[in-house]
């Protein structure tokens, strides 16, 4: 109906998860993380999410930075240990949820996941209307006003074709294309000549101002 967080609030409802997921990166395996998954499962609770879609958001979380990397640069942004590792974790947070039937394997998870979409994909004008509030939010967060559009062309060169297709989005110039591309390589590139500097923090990144932290943990 239009009435969504997502809908209404995009930023708040994009830094409030990431928040989440951040919070879950920092506790899983200590009694925090479990009454941090727990709330989450009670914030859904009332919308009556079917297993089944509950376990492709799962996979998409612990597949995208793998399929992503395949699809533009050709390879996983991963290392094997990383993509392993991304797996499993989510594989435990899904198994908190209470969420079943989840693949035994990353690559089971990835083929169970492409054989979702390719089966229950189909175009709404909601979907369409989200993946717009997405691309807007995107590019007023990482690109200055005058690059707003270069921010949305970015965003929507994440986009397989199918799911170009799907939410009847025109597909990125070969220039944005080729940007989007070299923009990756450089990162993968540089994180790996580099030292790691530490935690990454997502709680620190998007939980400011919005006191995610404490609303997270029932503070």
């Amino acid at each position: 109906e239009g009435k969504g967080s997502i809908m209404t609030n995009t930023r708040e409802r994009n830094e409030r998860t990431l928040t989440y997921f951040g919070l879950m990166y920092r506790y899983l395996g200590q009694s925090e993380g479990r009454k941090i998954i727990e709330q989450v499962v009670k914030m859904h609770k009332p919308h009556a999410i079917a297993n089944e879609l509950n376990l492709y958001t799962l996979a998409t979380l612990a597949t995208l930075p793998s399929r992503v990397g395949t699809m533009l640069i050709g390879k996983d942004i991963l290392t094997n240990k990383e993509s392993t590792a991304s797996y499993y974790f989510w594989r435990d947070v899904g198994e908190i949820m209470g969420i079943r039937d989840i693949p035994k394997t990353p690559e089971l998870m990835q083929q169970w996941c492409v054989a979702y979409e390719e089966s229950t994909y189909k175009s709404t004008e909601a979907g369409r209307i989200i993946v717009a509030k997405l691309a807007d939010d995107f590019a007023d967060k990482w690109f200055p006003k005058f690059m707003k559009n270069v921010g949305k062309q970015a965003f929507y060169c994440l986009f397989d074709d199918q799911l170009l297709a799907v939410h009847q989005v025109q597909k990125p110039s070969k220039v944005m294309q080729g940007i989007t591309r070299f923009a990756i390589r450089s990162f993968v590139f540089l994180s790996k000549l580099f030292p790691d500097p530490g935690e990454r923090s997502l709680v620190e990144t998007f939980g400011k101002g919005h006191h995610q932290l404490e609303m997270a943990k029932g503070h």
